[in-house]
Parts: structure tokens; sequence; C-alpha cells
């Protein structure tokens, strides 16, 4: 359609960031130009895991649905996109929280977790990218989240659930989700390995490596950088 296609266009206009393998910026350039000529944009992916007062690890995820997104209809991070010519890592995830979650959210609210690059993020069309993850420890309610084109639902799982999901030890896991169609109630919701299945296994792989690094932080109240 016309709207999408005027999305698209903005979406290719946006100046962003350059980084190299080391996580240095090196410069900017627009979207589109910088994925055709093979350089490497960043990224951020802000996860949101917090202790219960039953002291359960629990965090929050959301289903993609931005339209032409090839992963539209999987879960994921609650936050994550592009980091902007001219922003930081830190900045820009603290943007896309509140684009995408729909809740503020301060510099020392986020603990940064490590970064890595990845040189074959989609499978079917090679892009370089570094990518930087970030911590949110604390409880964001599902009832305070926001619904855009881009997020059709927000699920709340146990930690450790989604961790033996993405390990492949479990093939379904319990969920609580408020989505866009009913806003107003929050019901129990399943979560099959195929909510994950249309990821290639670069993906899957930082996705491993977050949960990790998260268990460790969560653990020890330490980074572990080897992890990246």
């Amino acid at each position: 359609s016309l709207g999408i296609n005027l999305k698209e266009a903005k979406m290719d206009k946006e100046y962003i960031s350059l980084f190299n393998k080391n996580g240095l910026c090196i410069g900017s350039n627009e979207r589109s130009l910088a994925y055709s000529s093979g350089q490497r944009a960043g990224l951020v992916f802000i996860w949101n895991i917090w202790k219960n007062p039953d002291g359960i690890n629990e965090m929050l995820l959301q289903t993609r649905s931005r339209p032409n997104d090839p992963f539209a209809g999987s879960i994921d991070a609650p936050a994550g996109g592009h980091i902007r010519a001219k922003e930081t890592p830190l900045n820009a995830a603290i943007r896309e929280w509140t684009e995408e979650v729909g809740t503020s959210i301060t510099a020392d609210q986020l603990i940064p977790l490590g970064f890595i690059p990845v040189d074959d993020f989609f499978a079917t069309k090679p892009r370089k990218v570094t990518q930087f993850f970030f911590l949110n420890p604390h409880e964001c309610s599902l009832m305070e989240t926001a619904f855009s084109e881009e997020v059709q639902a927000f699920s709340k799982v146990e930690f450790k659930s989604f961790t033996d999901l993405v390990f492949n030890r479990v093939d379904s896991i319990n969920a609580v989700i408020r989505s866009s169609e009913n806003p107003d109630s929050l019901i129990t919701h399943i979560i099959n390995r195929e909510a994950l299945s249309a990821y290639t296994p670069a993906i899957i792989d930082v996705i491993k490596r977050s949960m990790d690094s998260i268990q460790h932080y969560m653990s020890t109240s330490k980074i572990d950088s080897a992890i990246w």
C-alpha cells in the first residue's frame, strides 16, 4: 500500500550510525545506502527482566508486527532498533524503549550488557551489524505498555521458562499477554517454539548469549563481557 511504501521510504532516508567490529562508531550513512554498500550498522536491543516479590525472575517480551517485517509474529526483546546518526548506543536504547514500550526510562535504569558484531544478520539478505545489548532490571507492567504499527502485543513470562524455550529444553511456555486487539484484558497464553522459528541461526545465537549474560548478571550483579 501507499502507506507502507511511504513508511519504508522514510526508514530508508533515515541516517544511521556505522560501527566497526570493536564497537566504535566510525561515521554515518543513509540506512539503505549503508546496507547496500556493505557497511556495518549499529543496533540496540533492550531486555527487561526483574525479580518479583516471590523471588522469581520475570521478563517482558514483545510480539513484532511491522508491515513487511520478515519476523512479524515472532517474540522479541521489548524494544530495539537502529542507532541513529549522532546517537550513542545508550541514547538509542532510551529512545527505542520510549517509542516501542511507551513508558519513560532514564540512563541510570539501563545496564549495558555488551556488544557483538554479526555478519549474517539476515540469511537471505546478508547484512553487517554491531549489536549493543542493555538490561532494564525494573518491572514494567503490561498495562503500562503501548501498541504501535511495530508491536502488536506484549507478554510476561518467567525468565527461566523463556531461557528453556530458547535453548530447546521445552516446546512451549506459559505467558500472560496483553494485545492490541484486547488492550483492556490480560490473557493466559501459550508461547510455542514456533514464535522463534523465523529467526536465523545468527539471531538465535545472540538471543542465547543475551540470556546467558542476563543470568550471570542476575546471579552475581556483574557483567561478563566474555559471553559476547
